[in-house]
């Protein structure tokens, strides 16, 4: 539960307000004296490229049947994707690159290193109607594994993107909680969360607009995200409080970088696991 908990929360922001690649110059952000800053969009192109990097780490202490023993996981996937469709001004059709897909686990001192059935491989993934379909290359068929973990990093293709309405449904100032935009954050993560025998919920979501940042050449908007969560499933019960920085390119409203962290626990009649979870993300060019 834990490891589906950090997955959701790696989506939920690798989708929230993706790195849209447009065709155009992009003009200087200016703040005014209040330091107000409006949020922009621009149309997905076809032909467009962007890479996407994504880090997550646990470490855990596990106490079951009066024994205690350790636990460190990794996994670290780096993408590389093009359009090759748009549609109503969303992006309907994908070419994927999964450059590198690496998890490990160590448990009391011994390596578990997975194969990822996607590393290496390149797939095409096209929204059609409520289905993702997900090919080789050339248009053939692939394994369910390797379909599922594509069809994960994709959920959100061909639909329109709350999180950048919101950031850009008004002009917003430095020093301001963002509490709409943190409910719709909270409202997706909810969305994810809901399957059969499995309760998701977040318990506060804070949203801060902190400052503005230039990142390889665009000016980004810093926001302080704190979330606390909480779940059941199958008799265990899950808490998580993540703090940390959320970049937010201004003139996409699209999230460059994320870095999350903080405590997590879980419990059940069998067993406790408490100790720490990170994230890390990075999109762009």
């Amino acid at each position: 539960m834990i490891t589906s908990a950090a997955v959701w929360l790696a989506l939920l922001l690798q989708s929230a307000a993706p790195y849209v690649p447009a065709r155009g110059d992009t003009p200087p952000f200016e703040a005014d004296e209040q330091r107000t800053i409006t949020f922009s969009s621009k149309l997905p192109a076809v032909g467009a490229k962007y890479s996407a990097k994504e880090d997550m780490a646990t470490a855990l202490t596990i106490t079951a049947g009066g024994q205690t023993s350790s636990m460190e996981g990794t996994e670290a996937c780096e993408r590389r994707t093009e359009i090759l469709a748009v549609k109503d001004g969303v992006s309907t059709k994908l070419r994927v690159l999964y450059a590198r897909h690496e998890k490990a686990v160590r448990i009391s001192g011994k390596d578990k290193v997975d194969t990822s059935p996607v590393a290496g491989k390149t797939y095409v993934v096209e929204r059609k109607g409520d289905d993702l379909v997900v090919t080789d290359a050339n248009g053939r068929s692939v394994s369910s594994d390797e379909a599922a973990r594509v069809k994960s990093d994709h959920e959100s293709l061909g639909k329109p993107e709350e999180v950048s309405k919101a950031l850009r449904s008004k002009p917003r100032k430095v020093g301001e909680r963002l509490d709409d935009v943190a409910q719709v954050l909270a409202d997706r993560f909810k969305q994810r969360g809901a399957m059969p025998g499995r309760d998701m919920a977040v318990d506060e979501a804070k949203l801060l607009l902190s400052g503005v940042e230039k990142i390889g050449g665009f000016d980004h908007a810093v926001l302080d995200l704190s979330l606390k969560m909480s779940g059941k499933a199958e008799g265990s019960k899950l808490e998580m409080s993540l703090g940390g920085k959320v970049f937010v390119r201004i003139d996409e409203a699209s999230f460059g970088e994320v870095d999350l962290r903080g405590p997590i626990a879980m419990t059940s009649a069998e067993m406790t696991l408490k100790g720490t979870f990170a994230l890390k993300t990075k999109t762009g060019p």
